[in-house]
């Protein structure tokens, strides 16, 4: 029989003084949440096909003979562009925020060495370690930079990630994307057929996404397949009959004014 070793070879860390695990099977399992690239993807297409759908629904209801595709597209463009521009604010925002409270961290680790060394007691008390293990990890800690200090203090103290402060490019790249994807899928049917016949196409296309999409994402989530794939058809319904009949209930009472 094969050892532990010979079955699982670790890779030496370029100091020497350890091994390197983040090639190996189990740790590839993990997703990178960090960057807002997901997030983004799953509220870009979602966004995109509500929009359109609602879009689409409420301009059939108002009128059978509307620029469905025009309208559509338009839609796609507009909302595709200021999901985009949102993203890349939002996480740009909060990536200013992070690094702000990072530099505030910084410099308490300087001014304030001897409080920040018992703050970090306590927290690692409160994580389970008994004091003795505290004493070493705070010697080791002592004998490094502050950048050193910064990296634990960070993550322990204030749930930061320093490599991790999210991407803005990308978050506004995925949304932009996956909105003009989601977006595009309730015009596909106007492509081909006209009136009643588009029309019931274009619900069953949404619906038949949303199953897709929740399915899909459900290998992100500890929800089951069919609990992601019920949610979103759920959600875009009910956000569908909404919007139509808010439109609905409003053109009536214009009217009737």
């Amino acid at each position: 029989m094969k050892s532990v070793n010979e079955t699982t070879p670790l890779i030496q860390n370029n100091d020497g003084d350890g091994f390197d695990i983040s090639d190996e099977p189990w740790e590839k399992e993990h997703i990178n949440m960090g960057d807002g690239g997901l997030r983004a993807a799953v509220f870009g297409f979602n966004d995109g096909l509500v929009t359109n759908l609602c879009l689409v629904t409420g301009l059939v209801m108002a009128d059978a003979n509307a620029p469905i595709i025009a309208t559509g597209i338009a839609g796609i463009l507009a909302g595709a562009v200021s999901m985009g521009i949102g993203e890349w604010l939002s996480m740009t925002a909060q990536a200013e925020g992070l690094t702000h409270e990072l530099e505030v961290e910084r410099r308490h680790l300087r001014i304030y060495p001897e409080q920040e060394e018992h703050h970090m007691r306590d927290i690692l008390k409160e994580h389970g370690l008994s004091a003795v293990v505290i004493d070493q990890v705070m010697d080791d800690l002592s004998n490094n930079s502050i950048e050193a200090k910064l990296n634990l203090h960070a993550r322990l103290e204030l749930g930061i990630d320093p490599g991790e402060l999210g991407s803005p490019w990308k978050a506004a790249f995925s949304s932009f994307v996956c909105f003009s994807i989601g977006a595009f899928i309730p015009l596909i049917p106007w492509f081909i057929w006209e009136g009643n016949m588009a029309f019931f196409t274009t619900i069953i296309f949404a619906a038949v996404a949303s199953v897709v999409v929740g399915a899909l994402f459900a290998q992100y989530s500890p929800r089951s397949a069919l609990f992601n794939a019920s949610r979103q058809v759920i959600i875009c319904a009910f956000a569908t009959a909404f919007c139509v009949l808010t439109n609905l209930g409003l053109s009536a009472s214009v009217y009737s004014a």
